[in-house]
């Protein structure tokens, strides 16, 4: 495949070319057909979308994972040697996975308002995490959040600032329900996969 090429002494559009190169046959190899493009790029970063007529769920995934694997092998191969971060997109997916993420932290931290209690969201990538930190940061200055529990099932709670009492580990999911045993995440080994990025 694509990535056994030497890119050391490569020039960046060789490098994008390969990059490209590597996904069509990763995305080939799914038994999808799809169109690859790259949409923006800049000096930081390139965006790679792909659009396919046939089932794009196979390259989202379950909550993202496939994608954000195949962005992250690509970052891995290509990006490094570019200094740019590859994002990667199927369809408008991000777009309308940014826009749900968006409503549901708006939604819980109205909640934790109103009852003056902490919330706990279900749990979410690191990048997801981050993108809900930020929000809660710059919209909600009565508010606070931290992060709690061990991937992949890392989670983020919203408090009201000053809370006090102690912070719970793993507790109920959103519209209540009974609490769940820390030792069913704690049992959990293997094949996750882990964001190098800051949390």
């Amino acid at each position: 495949m694509a990535f056994t090429e030497d890119t050391t002494t490569a020039s960046q559009e060789d490098i994008i070319d390969a990059s490209l190169d590597f996904l069509a046959e990763l995305v080939g190899a799914m038994d999808l057909a799809a169109d690859i493009a790259i949409v923006s790029e800049s000096e930081e970063s390139i965006t790679i979308r792909i659009d396919s007529d046939e089932d794009a769920g196979v390259l989202i995934g379950r909550k993202g994972q496939t994608l954000q694997s195949i962005q992250y092998l690509l970052n891995v191969l290509y990006g490094t040697r570019l200094d740019r971060r590859i994002s990667v997109d199927v369809g408008d997916y991000r777009q309308r996975h940014e826009e749900k993420l968006l409503e549901e932290a708006h939604a819980a931290a109205g909640r934790v308002r109103e009852s003056g209690k902490r919330f706990t969201l279900e749990p979410m990538s690191p990048a997801d995490r981050r993108t809900i930190h930020h929000l809660v940061t710059d919209q909600y200055s009565d508010l606070q959040t931290y992060s709690t529990g061990e991937e992949p099932n890392r989670r983020i709670v919203i408090e009201p600032k000053g809370a006090t009492g102690p912070r719970p580990g793993e507790i109920g999911r959103w519209g209540g329900g009974r609490p769940r045993d820390p030792r069913n995440f704690d049992s959990r080994r293997g094949g996750t996969y882990r964001s190098r990025r800051p949390r």
